[in-house]
Protein backbone atom coordinates (compact mmCIF):
# COMPACT_ATOMS: atom_id res chain seq x y z
CA UNK A 1 0.00 0.00 0.00
CA UNK A 2 0.77 4.02 -1.16
CA UNK A 3 2.91 4.99 1.97
CA UNK A 4 0.42 8.49 1.39
CA UNK A 5 -2.48 6.71 1.71
CA UNK A 6 -1.28 5.01 4.90
CA UNK A 7 -1.26 7.54 6.58
CA UNK A 8 -3.90 9.28 5.29
CA UNK A 9 -5.90 6.31 6.89
CA UNK A 10 -4.22 6.59 10.18
CA UNK A 11 -5.42 10.50 10.56
CA UNK A 12 -9.56 9.72 9.39
CA UNK A 13 -9.21 6.67 12.21
CA UNK A 14 -7.37 8.95 14.46
CA UNK A 15 -10.21 11.93 13.81
CA UNK A 16 -12.71 9.37 13.81
CA UNK A 17 -11.70 8.05 17.50
CA UNK A 18 -11.49 11.62 18.25
CA UNK A 19 -14.83 12.94 17.25
CA UNK A 20 -16.15 9.55 18.75
CA UNK A 21 -14.51 10.38 22.31
CA UNK A 22 -15.46 14.03 21.94
CA UNK A 23 -19.32 12.94 21.48
CA UNK A 24 -19.84 10.09 23.64
CA UNK A 25 -22.51 11.55 25.80
CA UNK A 26 -24.16 13.61 23.82
CA UNK A 27 -27.79 12.71 22.28
CA UNK A 28 -27.59 15.07 19.73
CA UNK A 29 -24.37 13.78 18.39
CA UNK A 30 -26.12 10.42 17.86
CA UNK A 31 -26.14 10.66 13.63
CA UNK A 32 -22.44 11.41 13.54
CA UNK A 33 -21.44 8.97 15.83
CA UNK A 34 -23.47 5.70 14.11
CA UNK A 35 -21.20 7.11 11.12
CA UNK A 36 -17.88 6.94 12.64
CA UNK A 37 -18.83 3.48 13.87
CA UNK A 38 -20.17 2.08 10.22
CA UNK A 39 -17.38 4.06 8.46
CA UNK A 40 -14.54 3.05 10.38
CA UNK A 41 -15.26 -0.49 9.71
CA UNK A 42 -14.90 0.15 6.05
CA UNK A 43 -12.24 2.03 6.50
CA UNK A 44 -10.07 -1.12 8.21
CA UNK A 45 -12.08 -3.57 5.58
CA UNK A 46 -10.36 -1.83 2.57
CA UNK A 47 -6.90 -0.87 4.78
CA UNK A 48 -6.90 -4.39 4.81
CA UNK A 49 -7.74 -5.12 1.30
CA UNK A 50 -5.60 -2.77 0.02
CA UNK A 51 -8.61 -1.36 -1.37
CA UNK A 52 -8.01 2.45 -0.34
CA UNK A 53 -7.69 5.88 -2.20
CA UNK A 54 -6.72 9.09 -0.90
CA UNK A 55 -10.11 10.70 -2.55
CA UNK A 56 -12.58 8.24 -0.66
CA UNK A 57 -10.54 9.02 2.25
CA UNK A 58 -11.06 13.07 1.93
CA UNK A 59 -14.37 12.28 1.66
CA UNK A 60 -14.90 10.55 4.70
CA UNK A 61 -13.25 13.28 6.26
CA UNK A 62 -15.72 15.90 4.73
CA UNK A 63 -18.49 13.57 5.41
CA UNK A 64 -17.29 13.40 9.21
CA UNK A 65 -17.05 17.21 9.55
CA UNK A 66 -20.57 18.18 7.83
CA UNK A 67 -22.66 15.43 10.29
CA UNK A 68 -20.75 17.75 13.23
CA UNK A 69 -21.76 20.82 11.70
CA UNK A 70 -25.49 19.61 11.01
CA UNK A 71 -25.87 17.73 14.42
CA UNK A 72 -24.64 20.86 16.19
CA UNK A 73 -26.70 23.07 13.78
CA UNK A 74 -30.04 21.01 14.52
CA UNK A 75 -29.26 21.38 18.47
CA UNK A 76 -28.83 25.01 18.12
CA UNK A 77 -24.87 24.56 19.33
CA UNK A 78 -23.06 26.53 16.54
CA UNK A 79 -21.44 29.86 17.48
CA UNK A 80 -24.20 32.27 16.73
CA UNK A 81 -23.57 33.70 13.14
CA UNK A 82 -22.97 29.63 11.78
CA UNK A 83 -26.37 29.09 13.89
CA UNK A 84 -28.45 32.42 11.78
CA UNK A 85 -26.77 30.82 8.83
CA UNK A 86 -27.90 27.25 9.42
CA UNK A 87 -31.13 28.23 10.25
CA UNK A 88 -31.94 30.39 7.34
CA UNK A 89 -30.43 27.10 5.27
CA UNK A 90 -32.84 25.31 6.80
CA UNK A 91 -35.82 27.67 6.40
CA UNK A 92 -35.27 28.18 2.81
CA UNK A 93 -34.73 24.20 2.01
CA UNK A 94 -37.40 22.92 4.78
CA UNK A 95 -40.99 23.42 4.93
CA UNK A 96 -42.31 25.35 8.12
CA UNK A 97 -43.83 21.54 9.51
CA UNK A 98 -40.26 20.30 8.86
CA UNK A 99 -38.70 22.84 11.59
CA UNK A 100 -38.84 22.87 15.12
CA UNK A 101 -40.97 25.86 16.56
CA UNK A 102 -37.76 27.58 18.06
CA UNK A 103 -36.81 27.95 14.30
CA UNK A 104 -39.24 28.60 12.38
Amino acid sequence: MNKLIEEKANSVLKLMDEKKEEFKDAKEMKELIDYIDCTRVDVVLRFHADDLDEGWLKAVEADISRLERSCKGRAGLLAPKDQEAYDNFRKFFLGPCDLPPEVQ
